[in-house]
């Protein structure tokens, strides 16, 4: 629903969805309704998504509910900028202004403002792809997550003993 305020502001924008599912029917009946089949591109189940994103300007993961958001943290590790819905663990990666936007879940109006902001500013959207890069170095590779788990038992042991 935010394709069509998104192609307004950005005119040559392609909105990309990779995955299947039962809704896949419903999107594409929704992106006829709205005008916008020819600025969607449904992809379909897809076992090559590290170059999609290498192709891809920006992420956005509108979800309504989220538990960790592993595409944003797949779209960070990809040195994507991320526009995404302030919801369960997606603050935790996306953080505004400096990995990427969060707006209002179920806010078209705000999604499509963000994504829009973002295409039009390719090196605010670098710098913020960057950021979100260093950010999954930092905390959500292998090694930052043991040591991370590491020190919280080091810190218990140390409070128990």
């Amino acid at each position: 629903r935010a394709t069509p305020r998104i192609r307004d502001a950005v005119p040559v924008a392609e909105i990309w969805l990779a995955g299947d599912g039962s809704h896949r029917g419903e999107y594409e009946a929704i992106a006829r309704e709205l005008g916008v089949a020819d600025t969607v591109r449904f992809l379909g189940f897809r076992s090559d998504v590290p170059d999609l994103m290498a192709a891809a300007d920006l992420a956005a993961v509108p979800s309504r509910s989220e538990g960790l958001g592993t595409a944003a943290l797949e779209a960070l590790a990809a040195g994507l900028a991320v526009v995404a819905s302030d919801v369960g663990g997606l603050p935790d990666s996306v953080v505004p202004g400096e990995t990427g936007e969060l707006v209002a879940p179920e806010n078209p109006a705000a999604l499509a403002d963000a994504v829009a902001a973002l295409l039009g500013d390719p090196q605010r959207r670098a710098a913020l792809g960057r950021a979100g890069r260093a950010l999954i170095e930092e905390q959500f590779t292998e090694a930052a997550l043991a040591r991370r788990t590491l020190d919280f038992y080091r810190d218990l042991w140390k409070r128990t003993h």
